[in-house]
């Protein structure tokens, strides 16, 4: 069954300029998605396509991002290279809560946008 489903779509020129602040960075990715990001050529793509996934995955628990912390919600990738989502924390204790247990997450770039949807399934 369906528990939620969210969507985020991010300028990413918008990143661009949010990545001049580290501390943003830091503030926004977890340190093994700040090393994923350290080895793309197109950085800002990654950190966008992160951005819209944090915010994608608060959106399907219908929180937001302010009770599901971007720092509490990591996605990485398989041996495929295909996203998956690990939280931790209060997002963790909200993914129990709700009884989700699995989270499918897509994440798309095209040129100026980086787009992420999220399916939670208990």
């Amino acid at each position: 069954m369906i528990k939620g489903i969210g969507v985020d779509i991010v300028e990413i020129k918008r990143i661009k300029r949010l990545m001049e602040n580290q501390h943003a960075i830091e503030r926004l990715l977890t340190v093994d998605e700040a090393k994923l990001m350290i080895k793309r050529p197109k950085q800002h793509e990654f950190f966008a396509g992160r951005f819209a996934a944090k915010e994608a995955v608060s959106k399907a628990f219908g929180v937001g991002i302010s009770k599901c912390p971007p720092n509490e919600i990591e996605v990485l990738n398989d041996e495929l290279g295909a996203p998956h989502v690990k939280l931790y924390d209060h997002a963790k204790m909200l993914q129990d809560k709700i009884g989700v247990k699995k989270i499918f997450i897509s994440i798309t770039h095209e040129k100026e946008y980086a787009v992420a949807m999220v399916v939670l399934e208990d």
